[in-house]
Order: C-alpha cells, then structure tokens, then sequence
C-alpha cells in the first residue's frame, strides 16, 4: 500500500512537471511550395500548444500561459480553444506580418489520472500564416 502511494505522488509529481506549459512551434520552409491557388504567399505553419493539470477535472492547478510562450499559470483556466487560437493569430500577425490564416485544425484531449482526482488536458492548433 505504501509504495502504490508514493509511485502515485511520485507519477503526480512527474506529470506536474510536464504539465502546464505553453509551446509555439514555427516551419517558415515551404521549399518555394504554393499553397492552393491563393494569391498570398505561406509565410510559415504554426503549431500551439497548451497543456494544464486540473483537480477533479475542473479547478485548474497548474497550465500553459495564455500570454507567452513557454510559460505557465497557477490556477487560472487558460487551456481554452479560445487562448491556443489567439496566440496562433498573434504568432502569424507579429512575427510573420502575415495577413490572414488557411487551414487551421484544433484538437483537444482530456485524460483522467489515478486516482481520478486530477486530470491532464492538452489543446493544439496549427494553422498557415499567409501574406
């Protein structure tokens, strides 16, 4: 009984450590590659990603920053479909001078941990910067 105990904290403390991070992830090589019959030039493909652990599924403890790369939040809701996609625009607009975005996909997963008193959710968006 112990040792399941501390292989679970042990588990817990692990995943908090990966958890919780924001990463935006750019590829501006098209390799003189158009993209569809647009007028527009690709100008890069970005990819968010936001990952947080919560307490039985809802109070957030610990995730990915809404207002920077790399960084972290304490117990503030921030893996949203709303905060990855605004980060994904302000990337393309900032960086990129990019004027508009194709082909944006999102997914979302959510898994329960043991023993189902936390759980770990991840939102990723990508999408091409077009000028």
């Amino acid at each position: 009984m112990k040792k399941s105990m501390i292989s679970a904290v042990a588990a817990a403390a692990l995943l908090t450590v990966f958890a919780g991070c924001t990463s935006v992830k750019t590829s501006p090589n098209f390799n003189s590659l158009p993209l569809d019959r647009e007028r527009e030039a690709p100008a890069a493909h970005i990819n968010v990603s936001m990952d947080g652990l919560y307490f039985l599924g809802f109070l957030p403890i610990w995730t990915g920053s809404a207002a920077e790369d790399g960084y972290a939040a304490l117990f503030t809701n921030t893996v949203t479909l709303e905060n990855a996609t605004s980060i994904l625009t302000r990337t393309a607009r900032t960086e990129f001078n990019a004027t508009r975005m194709s082909d944006i996909q999102s997914h979302t997963d959510s898994l329960f941990l043991l023993p189902f008193l936390t759980s770990y959710k991840s939102i990723q968006v990508s999408g091409t910067a077009m000028r």
